[in-house]
């Protein structure tokens, strides 16, 4: 189960026995706010299934300003898990570049031992915390900071239908950013940042012509030739029946080649695209000749 990380609350009731069993509630009498469990209360809390572990301890970071990872798992004989650990997102060690001079970004990797580990109980079938350390080598984010963490950083549900329909309707990207900003109250309600928004729309064009984009430049060049007697266009297939090669000519550039009669090659893109094929682009060389009047 994904966690919803703006709906997070560090003021949340989280029992100390079980956490995750619906069943037993009225038995569970004794109950703490996220941010007031102790290391102890952490070492001792049960979770109906791995997931409830890992959402607890996700809330748990955000709560107290970091991210997490899953690390190494255990596997029993028939390839279930049976322990799993999750660490802080700067454990480990960073691969270290020679001549690097400028001081390590917040991003990389510190040898950070926080961690937490919970084990499968199989007489009871429940996941007991195994291991649990609190502390870090590094810096947490402040509260209202911790937005900004990449992990958290995202679009709700609400917020892209919101962004839809204003883009829908021709609203400029920096301007839905602005309007979000004044309907949640500044950055820090917003939840995410300039970059993710114009990410977001941008993966929603490439997702809108993706499978039919060679169809749709297709689609131009044919309407750029009825409004264009001139206009020549040619395209090759491969033998799956994918577009291999294409070749397109208006008016004014073949007008331009009977005056000058040179043409220029040259690759814009200077590596193989997404497509796995180069750019090529001809230009025609603006050098009147002399015997041309």
């Amino acid at each position: 189960m994904d966690v919803d990380y703006e709906d997070i609350d560090c003021e949340e009731l989280v029992s100390c026995n079980n956490v995750g069993d619906e069943e037993g509630k009225e038995d569970m009498d004794i109950y703490k706010k996220i941010n007031d469990l102790t290391d102890d209360d952490i070492r001792g809390l049960e979770f109906v299934s791995e997931e409830k572990a890992i959402d607890f301890y996700e809330i748990y970071a955000k709560c107290h300003g970091f991210a997490i990872r899953k690390d190494d798992v255990k596997r029993d004989y028939e390839g279930n898990i049976i322990v799993r650990q999750l660490v802080c997102n700067r454990e480990g060690k960073s691969d270290k570049k020679r001549g690097r001079c400028r001081d390590p970004r917040p991003t990389m990797r510190m040898e950070c031992r926080a961690r937490f580990r919970v084990a499968l109980n199989l007489a009871t079938e429940k996941w007991r915390v195994s291991v649990f350390e609190p502390s870090h080598n590094h810096g947490l984010s402040p509260t209202h900071y911790v937005h900004l963490i990449p992990k958290y950083r995202r679009l709700s549900e609400s917020d892209k239908a919101l962004v839809d329909g204003l883009h829908t309707e021709g609203v400029r990207t920096c301007h839905i950013l602005g309007f979000m900003m004044a309907q949640k109250g500044g950055h820090k309600g917003l939840g995410f940042c300039k970059k993710d928004l114009y990410n977001y729309l941008n993966n929603e064009a490439m997702a809108r012509i993706e499978g039919g984009d060679a169809f749709a430049a297709l689609s131009y060049l044919q309407a750029k030739a009825d409004n264009d007697p001139m206009f020549f266009s040619k395209f090759t297939t491969t033998d799956e029946g994918r577009l291999e090669n294409l070749f397109w000519s208006n008016s004014a550039s073949r007008i331009d080649y009977e005056c000058f009669g040179d043409v220029i090659a040259f690759d814009a893109t200077y590596k193989k695209n997404r497509y796995n094929k180069p750019g090529i682009f001809l230009s025609i060389i603006c050098n009147r000749r002399s015997d041309i009047p």
